[in-house]
């Protein structure tokens, strides 16, 4: 990246307005960062590898949680950055490709009988135009027939939890502007959810509902209760053994 681009566009006045200003100090320095390791990445960043280098976990998830950066599989994605990205990487291969057919091609001269032969011409221009499209819809086809995924795989199979996958959806798309951008990232989120559930269906329910309710962006496991959840370890053991005194002995019923 540092050959092409050593620099992205960064504006003030854009960063002041936008959500990442209502973010903790800590937060908005941790973006700052990385942004440039982003970019200097060339726009490809784990959450893993981030950590590693600023293990800052908590204003990581911040960022995540107010919808500053997402969050795919664990690909980190900065949208303001692939777009410029993109832009200067398809600017830096067309001044190459130019270069090497020797700089911008020049006019050709104009010829004193183009005008009588130009409506011989024009089939001729049309149907190279034709050809052209032809080949264009080809590519596509094949394209994407290489490219397109296969449909989207549920980790858990059952009607309840496809219908609230599809609450999810509609919830991001009303609530924060946001739709998955292929079957791809759709699948990656899934399979982030299915790990954080620990391949739990009511557990991945839960955290969708909890996500929800608080009106975030990205999915947040509900803090855990150690005092519920050793009743209802010890409810469960209870339930699984009856306790008799009446001859004196302690039976067990499994």
């Amino acid at each position: 990246m540092a050959k092409e681009l050593p620099y992205f566009q960064f504006e003030p006045a854009e960063y002041l307005t936008k959500d990442v200003s209502f973010c903790s100090l800590a937060a908005q320095g941790l973006f700052i960062n990385l942004c440039a390791y982003y970019w200097q990445r060339e726009c490809s960043l784990t959450k893993d590898q981030i950590l590693r280098r600023l293990n800052y976990p908590k204003e990581l998830n911040e960022l995540i949680t107010e919808g500053i950066i997402d969050l795919e599989g664990e690909n980190i994605i900065i949208k303001f950055l692939d777009v410029q990205y993109d832009n200067a990487t398809t600017k830096s291969r067309v001044n190459s490709e130019n270069g090497a057919k020797g700089g911008r091609p020049k006019k050709p001269k104009r010829n004193p009988k183009e005008t009588e032969t130009k409506a011989n011409q024009k089939p001729i221009e049309s149907e190279s135009k034709g050809i052209r499209e032809e080949k264009i819809k080809e590519y596509n086809i094949i394209e994407e027939e290489i490219i397109k995924p296969k449909e989207i795989v549920f980790p858990f199979q059952s009607k309840n939890f496809i219908h609230q996958w599809q609450v999810w959806k509609q919830y991001k798309k009303e609530q924060h502007k946001f739709t998955y951008k292929s079957e791809a990232s759709e699948q990656a989120a899934l399979t982030q959810l299915q790990k954080m559930a620990t391949n739990r269906e009511l557990k991945a329910i839960e955290i969708i509902h909890h996500t929800m309710a608080n009106g975030w962006k990205g999915f947040v496991e509900p803090k855990s209760d150690p005092r519920k959840e050793t009743q209802e370890a010890f409810q469960a053991v209870k339930e699984k053994i009856n306790f008799d005194f009446s001859d004196g002995k302690l039976s067990f019923e499994r």
